[in-house]
């Protein structure tokens, strides 16, 4: 029983500690954050592409990575895919961006999906807001 406990122990920490970003993060709140606008978030979502955040070691990215690549979503719509935590300038557009969104810091966390004027966080959201938009380019 002990060593069944430890590995749930570990397995636990290891889902949750991919999956917060805010301990880490090097905005004050009176820094940069609060100065975002929508014209300060240029990215590749001009032409409708959405960007899908995420992180090594998250069981809820995986679930949406796993969705979208058996649906071939993203033949469908352009998702471009950004690992948040290891590359620091991916990592500081993910956080500006949560912020642009208020998304309360207990909120704060991976997979998270942007499409150019909102975010949407968690699988059922995520993978709600891509059949969305592909039923809006499908109507076309």
């Amino acid at each position: 029983m002990k060593p069944f406990a430890i590995l749930t122990l570990l397995s636990l920490t290891l889902i949750a500690a991919g999956c917060n970003p805010v301990a880490d993060v090097n905005l004050s709140p009176t820094s940069e954050a609060q100065e975002i606008t929508k014209e300060s978030l240029v990215d590749e979502t001009n032409d409708g592409a959405v960007i899908l955040y995420w992180a090594e070691g998250c069981s809820h990215c995986e679930s949406v990575k796993f969705k979208i690549e058996n649906a071939r979503l993203d033949d469908k719509i352009t998702i471009v895919q950004k690992e948040a935590y290891n590359d620091d300038e991916v990592y500081k557009e993910f956080f500006i961006r949560l912020k642009y969104c208020q998304v309360p810091e207990h909120q704060m966390g991976v997979p998270m999906l942007w499409d150019g004027e909102q975010c949407y966080l968690g699988v059922e959201e995520i993978m709600e807001t891509i059949n969305n938009k592909l039923q809006i380019i499908n109507n076309r």
